[in-house]
């Protein structure tokens, strides 16, 4: 998994934390995970993951998972805020990830 990329069409997401997660290497996944979240990741299945994936169980209830995925919600209402601020014919900026 960590040869590949994190982000993107083929990258491995969260894949790392849950491994992590269901070996009960609790630290490690809680790490990984926070990795991920610095790293962009938003994946397209976000609210599955923090609310009912079995891989992810055991660090559920911890603060630090509650954590990552509050500031990834934040992050995200901040991104939408920004963008119904923006007059409705302006073009968008889009900026290449490198994951």
């Amino acid at each position: 998994i960590r040869q590949g990329t994190r982000l993107g069409f083929q990258g491995f997401g969260i894949a790392d934390a849950q491994l992590l997660a269901v070996r009960g290497a609790k630290r490690e996944a809680l790490a990984a995970l926070q990795r991920a979240e610095k790293a962009g990741w938003r994946g397209p299945l976000l609210r599955y993951y923090r609310d009912h994936d079995a891989n992810l169980a055991s660090i559920r209830g911890t603060p630090e998972f509650k954590a990552v995925f509050a500031d990834i919600e934040r992050d995200m209402a901040q991104q939408r805020a920004r963008l119904a601020a923006r007059p409705k014919d302006a073009p968008l900026e889009l900026s290449a990830t490198s994951n």
